[in-house]
């Protein structure tokens, strides 16, 4: 069942507020009848049919969701790209072969070189073999790919997140991640979505009626780990953690920001995961876990992630053995044959501390990239099952999960965890040449102890200024 389908079960909640946001606030029901509204209007258009693209350009908004949602009510795919970097999201646009570029929900573009093109053949939207969602990702293991998701697939993802982020024990959720609000929909809870805007410009939050009027009192934030930081540093903000149940994600959570937050939040809960597979772990962040990441931050031994969530199968392979893999995967697919746990060298893959790659396979975890792209470098089929690669290094202590790094830079995360200790940093990178780039806090400098310690380890330090991610403002581009 399709997100459309959902929501007409859901339109019986009636005058229950379904989603949030800066511009005003809509009832389930008053969202499944604009829905159906807009879908009768581009029926009248004669213009976007079941099987085409169409790139979703409005900005995360009721109105937003109400095309995604009529989207998935036709049939189409929701194209979505992140517009922040103009050369990326023409490339994406090239690649994506678009029939139509919504850029309002009357404004609607056809892209004519791409009209004439037969869109694939799908069954009914309520049978859910059809495409629902396209997304971008670069990752950490190569160039642009795109993920295309089915609708069944979609409702899985959002049935699973559901249980891990337990959705149903809320009634507000405030959150600053788009996609979480279809689990939020799904699980017929309301949803306040924060806009980049007020991501950039926590203070904003304490003056929008909508975040502390009695009736929308949120009682679970899901956001990225620099938001919740910005709301912990300031004494207004950081009323709006006071007894709700924090979720962070969508980017490294350091020991002094789960401590910052912690100290304010009746429950902290880090899950971790990627664009195609969310999620993969979770981590209770009480006061003993906090020992512990201090202690892990201090000693060496990376970022704690916590227990593999039970609908993930996670293999560690050793360092630098994936393409080995491949290879046996893909020549054993031209004589019929399969790669089987067998071949992996006698050893469980997930060996209990040691380091390797990360990789994972479930219901929720994407198995294909659009045409193919990426797959031969991030995918590997073992037996029936397709596992992903998530470009992510660590290893498994007492049955949790600690990330040590990246695949182009293996200890990446034990450098940057141990560096976050330090007052003086902002933010960190550590590259894998042995170069940590720095940028501090205005005015302020690594301490001597810190310094002595990178020195031993013959790691050069390097002060400046460092990007982050478009989507969650969390996670550093280096």
């Amino acid at each position: 069942m399709n997100i459309f389908y959902v929501l007409r079960q859901q339109s019986a909640l009636g005058d229950k507020i379904a989603i949030v946001t800066a511009g005003g606030e809509i009832s389930y029901r008053e969202l499944f009848e604009r829905v159906k509204v807009y879908i009768a209007w581009l029926k009248s258009r004669k213009s976007i049919k079941r099987g085409d693209r169409v790139v979703l350009a409005i900005k995360p908004s009721i109105d937003f969701y109400v095309a995604l949602i009529a989207l998935a009510g036709i049939g189409a795919e929701a194209v979505l790209i992140e517009p922040s970097n103009l050369g990326r999201a023409l490339r994406c646009l090239k690649f994506a072969e678009p029939q139509y570029i919504l850029l309002g929900l009357k404004l609607l573009l056809p892209v004519c070189g791409n009209l004439k093109k037969a869109p694939p053949k799908q069954d009914s939207p309520e049978q859910d073999a059809g495409m629902a969602l396209m997304t971008f990702t670069s990752g950490t293991t190569g160039g642009i790919k795109a993920i295309e998701r089915s609708h069944d697939f979609l409702m899985k993802q959002a049935e699973i997140l559901e249980n891990t982020l337990e959705l149903r024990q809320s009634k507000i959720v405030l959150t600053t991640l788009p996609v979480f609000v279809l689990a939020t929909l799904r699980a017929g809870q309301t949803s306040i979505y924060v806009s980049r805007t007020d991501l950039q410009f926590a203070k904003a939050i304490a003056a929008k009626k909508l975040a502390f009027e009695p009736d929308l009192m949120p009682d679970k934030i899901i956001c990225a780990p620099q938001f919740a930081q910005m709301l912990a540093k300031d004494g207004d903000t950081a009323n709006l953690l006071k007894g709700k149940h924090v979720i962070v994600g969508g980017a490294p959570l350091y020991a002094p920001v789960a401590a910052a937050v912690r100290r304010h939040c009746k429950r902290l809960t880090l899950v971790y995961g990627s664009s195609e597979a969310e999620p993969i772990s979770h981590l209770e962040v009480d006061e003993s876990c906090l020992s512990e990441m201090y202690k892990a931050a201090k000693e060496g031994l990376g970022l704690l992630c916590g227990t593999i969530d039970q609908s993930v199968e996670l293999i560690i392979l050793p360092l630098a053995s994936f393409e080995k893999y491949q290879k046996i995967s893909a020549s054993q697919k031209t004589q019929g044959e399969k790669l089987n746990s067998e071949d992996l060298e006698k050893v469980p893959p997930s060996l209990e501390g040691k380091v390797g790659e990360i990789l994972v396979a479930g219901e929720h975890v994407n198995k294909a990239y659009y045409r193919g792209v990426g797959e031969s470098e991030n995918k590997l089929s073992i037996g029936n099952k397709v596992f992903h690669r998530t470009g992510d290094t660590g290893y498994l202590k007492d049955g949790r999960l600690y990330l040590t790094g990246r695949k182009s830079s293996p200890w990446s995360h034990v450098v940057e965890s141990f560096v976050s200790l330090d007052g003086a940093v902002k933010r960190s990178a550590f590259l894998a040449a042995g170069k940590l780039l720095v940028e501090p806090y205005k005015g302020a400098t690594l301490s001597k102890e810190t310094r002595e310690q990178l020195t031993k380890a013959n790691i050069a330090i390097e002060y400046t200024r460092l990007s982050v991610d478009a989507r969650h403002g969390s996670k550093v581009i280096a």
